[in-house]
């Protein structure tokens, strides 16, 4: 573990960059597994003063519909772009803004250890159905250490499984999903998101960036832009010979597609107003600290 600072701090450093980024929108997802009172983050998000961007559904303490969410703009304009989720012990009849997770989302399968991430099931919560519902795809690999069978996060991979497309890959997962549930992911939770192409993908998933066929492009990837939205691929169903850990570098998409700046007047304004609705947004990327944890100081 490595004391990663105290959440007192983090926080403030999020209010300074909201602040500073006035046109930006923020989502944070806590995870604890301490069972403290949401009340104690409340009393740190209202002394650090970030409490003021956060957004509180105009249903709570009640759910929000998944088509009552406001657009990004919407957002911008009203000055509440801070929306926060945690996982568990969420009262939103104490705290309005800190939003129950498994109220709004599902997950897939949670801290998944197959390369070629086959599976886009509903892992999170049990016995669950994804209609009304957002939902998180977990991208962060993950292997067994030991006879215990510990899950780490797989650093020596980290590159080939954050990479834009390919097997394994942040697209073919993200389209795999698509494929699944019949829309494009809201979250992509990642590790190590300083490797690999993890903006690139961003900007892909939410069409700001578009990818042309070169002569050398690897075989495994199929263009299908009738049949999926902007930035999700088609892919065949990968197999295990498709995972060669000789050469990590070999799933680097650089050297096989030419990137094409799609970023237009329109797709700008889609920044503010992707889509129609917060819930019906393109992909948000977001990185899991493994490793890492935050000291509550109140």
């Amino acid at each position: 573990m490595e004391n990663a600072g105290t959440l007192r701090s983090f926080l403030e450093n999020v209010n300074s960059w909201l602040i500073q980024n006035p046109d930006q929108v923020v989502t944070l997802l806590f995870t604890q597994g301490q069972g403290f009172d949401v009340e104690v983050l409340d009393h740190l998000f209202q002394s650090t003063g970030i409490a003021s961007f956060a957004y509180v559904p105009p249903t709570s303490p009640g759910v929000l519909p998944i088509d009552q969410w406001p657009t990004l703009g919407n957002l911008i304009s009203t000055k509440k772009r801070l929306i926060v989720f945690i996982d568990y012990h969420a009262d939103p009849a104490k705290v309005p803004y800190i939003m129950n997770e498994f109220d709004y989302f599902f997950e897939s399968s949670f801290s998944p250890t197959d390369g070629l991430f086959r599976s886009c099931d509903i892992h999170r919560p049990p016995d669950t159905t994804a209609d009304g519902k957002l939902y998180i795809v977990n991208h962060n690999l993950n292997k067994k250490l030991g006879h215990k069978k510990l899950l780490i996060p797989d650093w020596h991979h980290a590159r080939r499984t954050n990479s834009m497309t390919g097997p394994g890959s942040i697209g073919g997962h993200a389209s795999r999903c698509f494929k699944t549930h019949g829309r494009r992911p809201n979250v992509i939770l990642l590790d190590y998101v300083m490797q690999g192409e993890v903006l690139q993908s961003q900007n892909l998933l939410n069409g700001f960036m578009t990818l042309e066929k070169t002569e050398n492009v690897y075989n495994d990837i199929a263009f299908n832009a009738s049949s999926v939205p902007p930035g999700l691929l088609e892919l065949p169903e990968p197999s295990a010979t498709d995972l060669d850990d000789s050469d990590d570098d070999m799933f680097l998409i650089a050297p096989a597609l030419k990137l094409r700046n799609a970023i237009s007047d329109a797709a700008s304004d889609r920044l503010r107003n992707p889509l129609s609705k917060f819930g019906e947004s393109s992909v948000i990327l977001k990185a899991l600290l493994w490793g890492l944890y935050l000291l509550l100081q109140v």
